[in-house]
């Protein structure tokens, strides 16, 4: 109830048989609505702040008919002060300084159309390092950006910790 109330409609993806709740009857396929759920209860309490969490997500089903179940890191940034481009910005210079300091790697960032509803339709980018995607970064889409505060900036980044625990460290060079 609380995604429809912001406007995020629940994509498709894997239902549970055995759900006691039907809003929780659907696993997620994205960690960021659940902290946009967070935002808005918590929007209240301070002019700026941050939630993040590693986490599990899923992406249907995988050809041996399990879940395509990743570990996912989540990031979401609110600020009622900074222009919606300093807040990108920050949330871009941590995905940056994730892979710089872990991986020692600069990763790259590709616009692309906004795969979910909750995702700006233009400012939403892919995370690569060599043509491979790790994850998005976005703002937030302006209708439900709206129903959460409309003075204030929003933006996120999801990240594949699955992917990234592969990428092999490069050397570091002076």
């Amino acid at each position: 109830d609380e995604l429809k109330e912001l406007g995020i409609e629940v994509e498709p993806n894997i239902k549970l048989a055995n759900a006691t709740n039907p809003n929780i009857e659907t696993i997620r396929n994205s960690m960021i609505p659940t902290q946009l759920c967070q935002l808005n209860v918590n929007k209240g309490y301070a002019p700026e702040f941050g939630i993040f969490e590693i986490g599990r997500a899923v992406n249907g089903l995988s050809a041996d008919g399990m879940c395509d179940e990743h570990k996912m890191l989540g990031l979401t940034l609110l600020d009622k002060a900074l222009p919606e481009e300093d807040v990108f910005l920050t949330v871009r210079d941590v995905v940056v300084t994730l892979f710089r300091t872990i991986k020692h790697v600069t990763p790259s960032f590709v616009t692309k159309a906004a795969p979910l509803d909750f995702m700006h339709p233009i400012n939403s980018f892919d995370v690569l390092v060599d043509d491979v995607v790790y994850g998005t970064i976005s703002v937030l889409h302006p209708a439900v950006k709206a129903k959460i505060d409309r003075k204030a900036s929003i933006a996120f980044a999801e990240i594949d910790m699955g992917l990234f625990a592969e990428l092999a460290p490069r050397a570091i060079t002076y």
